[in-house]
């Protein structure tokens, strides 16, 4: 239904969108090559990447390769690249992106054409996008009316910034930038919660930002979003905004740039190139996070005096845990049996040995939490704990490469291998059992959420919410067909004009909003009393466990 107050005028031009017939497609895949930077996967330049995987096929491993002016040398033994000038090297890794036959990727200027086309006259005669002249004149005929609503209803509430009906031009145009880049989800929800403060002070501020990153970006082979500004580039916007005779917003915010760049402390990488959505993070004050591995000796220092008895001498038998600084406050992830997250220092394992810097994350709390309940938390639980593969150190390795990038040293990870193979473990089990078997998790930490088993219901036909890379931005889509962990999803394409199918994993998918035919039995994450994060496992740590397959048959 029409908002009340907004008076719909002609909209004979829009009609020139729409399709005589129902069309659809099927996005294809190339392989590509990513970097970690930033604390993000980025596709690297296509002319990089392309040039990377034709020396793999040529069975080259190591080579110098040029990009945007840049040397680097490319490691395909470590997966590494190394800038040769500063001799930094990030890792790489293959993936995948859609073909750019596929690519909608439009500009600034399209967007404002299409919003004129279909925008009805608000109060104050404001041109206004609203959810029903979006449903009404959606290019392309569709036969899915639920799939249409769907779509336009998400779509529409992440357009809207201010407190009021209507989406104007500044947030349309906003909306579909941001959508071009392909930006995690928590970039996009954390840029619209500080746009929405600042647009209360100051209606006009985002237009400005988005003319000023406009006017001052190029068009670069990079990824989905090809606008770009470099670090230096980013540095001269924020000199013309502070120096600009009128008094802005956009002014303390830009001479806040400039000082975290004095100081050393901007988060931007020297040879980072911002799109859309990193310029108007920095502008915001996008934060980062020191990320600590916290190394405990679970048998507090009796391993040091007393393993000579195993045949060997370990200086401890370690316990991990993984702390994240965030801006609300730090928080300790661990697995004891359950997966927690507790303020540091209150663990039941005492004084850290060592809290060893591991590297830096822009993820905020809740996507940290969300991550564990839809990647680890059926990994770590009672059902499938094993003392050699899935322990609290491969809990923290787990989560580390994911905020970092970085692994848990070798040594810790393999230590329980090292202490099942010495025949004396067996010798001194009971010696062992009565330091560590009691060994509990102690007073329950505040627990992490896990949600429940969102796919509930996912089948063919089922209305889905999915994101084209783990992270990604979310769409709404119907599920054509389910085939093991995998899934064709249909979703409509406003700039496509049409269906767009694609080959999911069900990973990808992160709700299920109305069920499907042929429902699936998918285990996604185990469901507990009051959706607390309490993912049941084997009480303590990792030796006791690793002790107990040593107990005698006959005592069994």
């Amino acid at each position: 239904m029409p908002h009340p107050g907004l008076k719909p005028q002609a909209r004979c031009s829009a009609q020139r969108l729409l399709m005589a017939k129902t069309m659809s497609i099927r996005v294809e895949l190339d392989e590509c090559v990513e970097v970690w930077r930033a604390g993000e996967w980025a596709v690297l330049p296509t002319t990089e990447w392309s040039e990377i995987i034709r020396r793999k096929k040529d069975t080259e491993t190591k080579f110098d390769i040029i990009s945007l002016g840049v040397d680097y040398h490319v490691d395909l033994e470590t997966m590494t690249r190394t800038e040769l000038k500063s001799g930094r090297s990030r890792a790489i890794r293959f993936a995948q992106i859609e073909r750019p036959e596929h690519s909608t990727a439009k500009g600034f200027e399209a967007f404002r054409e299409v919003f004129h086309e279909i925008a009805v006259e608000g109060e104050g005669h404001e041109e206004l996008v609203t959810e029903d002249c979006l449903l009404q004149s959606w290019p392309g005929v569709v036969d899915d009316e639920d799939l249409l609503v769907a779509t336009v209803s998400q779509m529409y509430r992440c357009m809207l910034l201010r407190e009021k009906q209507g989406v104007n031009l500044q947030e349309w145009v906003h909306y579909w930038a941001l959508h071009r880049g392909d930006p995690p989800k928590s970039v996009f929800q954390e840029v619209n919660e500080r746009l929405r403060q600042l647009v209360l002070h100051d209606a006009q501020v985002l237009q400005r930002l988005q003319l000023q990153f406009e006017s001052a970006a190029r068009t670069l082979d990079i990824g989905l979003s090809r606008l770009a500004l470099s670090l230096q580039e980013l540095l001269e916007v924020c000199r013309s905004m502070v120096e600009a005779p009128e008094r802005r917003i956009e002014q303390t915010l830009a001479g806040n740039v400039l000082q975290a760049h004095q100081n050393g402390k901007l988060a931007v990488e020297e040879d980072e190139h911002l799109h859309y959505h990193d310029f108007l993070n920095v502008m915001l004050g996008r934060h980062r996070q020191r990320v600590y591995m916290w190394m405990y000796d679970i048998t507090a220092g009796k391993a040091n005096a007393w393993s000579w008895l195993l045949g060997t001498h370990f200086t401890a038998f370690w316990h991990t845990g993984v702390v994240v600084e965030f801006a609300d406050g730090p928080g300790e992830f661990w697995f004891g049996g359950k997966i927690f997250v507790s303020p540091p220092g209150t663990t039941p394992f005492g004084e850290p040995l060592e809290k060893r810097f591991m590297g830096y994350t822009y993820k905020s709390r809740d996507e940290v939490v969300y991550f564990i309940g839809a990647n680890l938390a059926f990994k770590f639980h009672r059902g499938s704990y094993d003392s050699l593969t899935h322990n609290c150190n491969h809990f923290s390795d787990k989560l580390l490469m994911h905020l970092t990038n970085e692994h848990v040293p070798d040594e810790i990870l393999r230590q329980p291998e090292k202490i099942a193979n010495l025949a004396a473990v067996q010798l001194v089990r009971p010696l062992l059992n009565r330091w560590l078997g009691t060994f509990q998790a102690g007073s329950e930490p505040a627990p992490a959420e896990a949600p429940a088993d969102l796919l509930a219901g996912l089948g063919p036909s089922a209305v889905v919410r999915f994101a084209r890379r783990e992270g990604g931005l979310q769409q709404i889509g119907r599920v054509d067909s389910v085939c093991g962990d995998y899934c064709v999803v249909k979703s409509l394409d406003f700039w496509r004009r049409c269906l767009v199918e694609r080959h999911l994993h069900t990973s990808r998918l992160t709700r299920v909003l109305a069920p499907g035919r042929g429902l699936c039995n998918h285990h996604i994450n185990p469901k507990e009393e009051g959706g607390a994060a309490v993912i049941e496992g084997r009480a303590g740590c990792w030796l006791p466990s690793l002790l107990t397959a040593f107990e005698p048959a006959a005592k069994q």
